[in-house]
């Protein structure tokens, strides 16, 4: 199980992961882990360099099973925009924290946005009591974001499942192309013979030497389940301004790539991306150049 959550304040939402989990994993997303029970972990990730950039958030909402932005008494641009952000995302639940609930049910229902509303007070109960009862959905494909060399065991890599996998599964890396075999897998220094959808994970692998392991961000049981085109129905909130030529990105399965674009028109868009995406039911939309204090969020898109 995989929750994001992003605050304008980084601190504050680094105190609140770190008051339900432990911090095991740093970079430009910070990994909290909780072992819920034997059987399933909690993952949740904090992004880093926030507002500076929206991508670190965007990559780690698109990853989310679970979406939660926190916010304080006074809100600014920056609250809407995360709003707007776990709204948009894939996540099964988005969850709106604030010191006082009342502010920000306001804000979200005035806004139309599918969020449930909570005190702040009550976020880690909350969290933790939907982290147990949701499961993870098989999207397809594994996030990479790691890869090293372990003496005596070779090529290692680090990420999450989005996928059932299991010792000897034979999956492409992305973006190299390259069939790798899985020949071991961990998950908290344990080994496994199988791992579901939603676990951060250590591969064994080969097929792949580590510098081409380096520029891998997903693998997929087949090439034909990624995309370097896109035509999909647009979803723009009103707040926001799709343009019809140039570039955006495109943020999907943890992965931001650039993609350009080719058409716009009545709600439908064609993108050509700038690398191969895994193939998703739903991908945010990002214009990381728009006007200042406006939301760079500008949607998702979905096929329709």
């Amino acid at each position: 199980m995989i929750a994001s959550l992003v605050s304008a304040d980084m601190n504050r939402a680094q105190e609140l992961a770190g008051s339900i989990a432990k911090l095991n994993d740093k970079g430009h997303l910070l990994m909290y882990y909780k072992r819920l029970s034997e059987e399933k972990l909690l993952s949740i990730i904090v992004p880093t360099e926030y507002p500076a950039t929206i991508i670190n958030a965007a990559i780690s909402m698109s990853l989310a099973d679970i979406g939660v932005v926190v916010t304080g008494y006074e809100m600014d641009w920056r609250d809407g925009e995360l709003l707007t952000l776990v709204d948009a995302s894939s996540s099964q639940l988005g969850l709106a924290a604030a010191d006082s609930k009342e502010s920000i049910e306001k804000l979200v229902n005035s806004s139309g946005l599918r969020l449930s509303t909570l005190s702040t007070s009550d976020f880690a109960v909350s969290l933790l009591t939907h982290g147990e009862k949701l499961s993870s959905h098989d999207e397809g494909y594994v996030f990479i974001d790691r890869a090293f060399l372990v003496k005596g065991v070779g090529p290692v890599i680090l990420g999450y499942t989005k996928m059932n996998v299991y010792v000897h599964d034979k999956l492409y890396a992305v973006p190299i192309n390259k069939q790798i075999e899985i020949k071991s897998i961990e998950v908290l220094d344990e080994e496994m013979d199988s791992v579901g959808p939603g676990v951060r994970i250590g591969f064994a692998v080969k097929g792949a030497e580590v510098d081409e392991l380096k520029e891998v961000y997903a693998l997929v049981p087949d090439l034909s389940k990624t995309v370097n085109k896109l035509t999909l129905r647009v979803k723009a909130y009103p707040w926001t301004e799709v343009p019809s030529s140039g570039t955006l990105h495109v943020v999907g399965g943890g992965t931001a790539v650039m993609a350009n674009i080719d058409r716009y028109d009545n709600g439908s868009i064609e993108l050509s991306l700038s690398k191969p995406l895994p193939l998703l039911d739903k991908y945010l939309l990002v214009n990381v150049n728009a006007k200042q204090k406006r939301s760079r969020v500008l949607g998702y898109l979905f096929p329709g």
